[in-house]
């Protein structure tokens, strides 16, 4: 994100060691620890509290940020060498949606509505939780922006994300089975704490490609891990499989899913005079 975006996603951050000491003295009762958010173990990825023999977490070694961040940003690192954010993508921010676009053309109704729906992608990318969010509309509605949004709002905020388009991801996967890294990297997309599929839709009908599509999916709505998706493509016209997973999360008040549909035109600038 670029240094103007900044104030976009905030997570607060103890700052001293005292300070997150008593967080962690609130966690006593619950023998649960949080990581903390700088290196307090001095090289050694571990640390133990300071804590009287007769406490349950006296002598208890608790990971350090240092070696969880590391971890992650290996995983994120090696999604990265093969895909993620592309460059045209970097500049697009929550801040920057629409800008250059005909949003002043809209009326009251659709102006609101495509408001309403940056707020909520912007409060998915603060806390996904495990949470699934769909995007559908014609192109050109601001569905890339946002999710490549979402995604860098992720990383911002040190967590590790992967934002894939879909056929490209599918490709990545095909090139795999040539040096047998598939597994791993399919595993890695499985597992990486955020995921945002972009163009749902978009990819050849093949067996083996809804196949892995499912796969994917379904993996990470049964581990409750966030996921965020978008598509010019009708649910109706989805893997079955797929779309009646996501629809079923959607379908109650609280629900795991949520759609949304940007009623939009096309909001890219014309280029050239064009009508």
């Amino acid at each position: 994100m670029s240094t103007a975006d900044t104030t976009d996603i905030r997570r607060p951050r103890t700052e001293t060691l005292e300070e997150f000491q008593r967080l962690c003295g609130t966690a006593r009762k619950r023998d649960q620890v949080p990581v903390p958010p700088f290196c307090v173990c001095h090289g050694m990825q571990f640390f133990r509290l300071d804590r009287p023999i007769t406490d349950r977490l006296f002598g208890q070694a608790h990971a350090c940020a240092c070696f969880v961040d590391e971890a992650a940003e290996r995983r994120a690192a090696r999604l990265r060498s093969k895909s993620g954010i592309p460059t045209c993508f970097k500049d697009m921010s929550f801040r920057s949606f629409n800008e250059g676009g005909v949003l002043g053309n809209l009326d009251k109704d659709r102006r609101a509505m495509l408001d309403f729906i940056k707020r909520e992608c912007y409060a998915f990318a603060q806390e996904p939780s495990d949470r699934c969010l769909v995007l559908l509309g014609r192109c050109g509605t601001g569905k890339t922006h946002l999710a490549a949004a979402t995604a860098s709002g992720q990383l911002y905020l040190d967590r590790a994300a992967y934002f894939a388009i879909v056929p490209d991801m599918l490709d990545m996967l095909r090139s795999g089975y040539s040096d047998g890294n598939a597994d791993v990297m399919l595993d890695d997309v499985k597992n990486v704490a955020m995921l945002v599929l972009d163009d749902m839709g978009a990819q050849r009908d093949t067996g083996w490609a809804a196949e892995k599509l499912y796969q994917l999916v379904n993996h990470r709505y049964n581990e409750g891990l966030p996921m965020m998706l978008t598509s010019n493509v009708p649910m109706s016209d989805w893997d079955i499989r797929i779309a009646s997973r996501l629809t079923e999360g959607a379908a109650n008040p609280g629900g795991r899913c949520q759609i949304l549909h940007l009623d939009v035109p096309d909001q890219r600038p014309v280029v050239g005079g064009g009508a």
